[in-house]
């Protein structure tokens, strides 16, 4: 069982405990940074190129620039190793399945106006059990949350690290005791939950907002529309609005970490899961096949 905290900040191997971040940290202040939540199923990261992507896109459109000029997907599959490894070393029991997460912020000096376009990175560690992404047995309650939307714009499309919108749904969601809750965009439609991607499926179309509507460009999200694709389904990304989903035969969830998680109720309306269950099952087929090593 790991016992200890061991992190990477901007390229050296630490604890929690030994990193420090001043009240004038950017991301504390103003949200001013990115992130990535990624999973290592057995030792394989099959969708860390998606991830690096997604990152760079955030660190180009940020104008951020990190204390390693070359931080491209060689970089982070060094800097991932070197904590995998440790981790191995001091406990060779744990199995090789983690969550993993990378944030990169700006660092500190001036008020909205940034002093600098440096930034720093943490690179962190969790344990996880499984070696595949499990099927919920039980299906996902949800509901809508307006008391606050998304904006339509490129920076929706993104893991910021302001997360104010996502939490305020979070603290509906416990109160009204469901599973997870849908955020609305600007036009009333549909842009995701609270840390998923959403699919809807009536007649054999699979539909998902477009990112034009406020949702993050989510990486398990790139890998469905692809295996969509391959299965008799008529893939469609557009507005979704919420007559969408009182209409749909089936509804699920997507995230890096919990693969899919089939929508079992909004409403007075029940959802079946068949469609779902194959395309899950594809979905750990690649993570099965996948071939990236770290």
């Amino acid at each position: 069982m790991i016992t200890e905290d061991r992190i990477i900040f901007n390229g050296r191997l630490t604890t929690r405990k030994d990193v420090s971040l001043s009240l004038d940290n950017r991301g504390f202040r103003y949200g001013d940074g990115i992130f990535e939540t990624m999973r290592m199923f057995d030792g394989k990261l099959p969708f860390l190129e998606n991830h690096i992507e997604r990152l760079e896109k955030g660190i180009n459109f940020l104008g951020l620039k990190l204390p390693n000029a070359r931080y491209g997907i060689d970089f982070w599959r060094f800097e991932i190793r070197r904590i995998v490894k440790y981790y191995r070393q001091k406990y060779p029991k744990q199995a090789k399945n983690y969550r993993l997460r990378l944030t990169i912020f700006r660092n500190d000096g001036g008020f909205y106006t940034p002093k600098t376009s440096k930034a720093s990175y943490i690179l962190e560690l969790f344990p996880l059990k499984s070696t595949k992404f499990e099927w919920n047995k039980k299906g996902v309650t949800i509901d809508i949350f307006d008391d606050v939307r998304l904006s339509n714009d490129k920076l929706s499309n993104l893991k910021t690290s302001n997360g104010l919108p996502y939490v305020l749904a979070a603290l509906y969601k416990e109160k009204q005791g469901l599973d997870d809750c849908l955020l609305l965009n600007n036009n009333g439609n549909i842009a995701e939950s609270i840390h998923s991607n959403i699919f809807i499926i009536k007649d054999k179309q699979l539909f998902t907002p477009n990112l034009r509507e406020g949702c993050t460009a989510g990486t398990t999200r790139q890998t469905i529309l692809k295996i969509a694709k391959g299965m008799d389904l008529n893939v469609k990304k557009k507005a979704c609005t919420i007559e969408n989903l009182r209409s749909a035969s089936e509804v699920f969830l997507t995230n890096a970490v919990r693969g899919i998680q089939w929508v079992g109720s909004f409403e007075d309306v029940k959802y079946d899961n068949a469609i779902t269950k194959k395309i899950h099952r594809q979905l750990n087929k690649i993570v099965k096949q996948s071939t990236i090593e770290i």
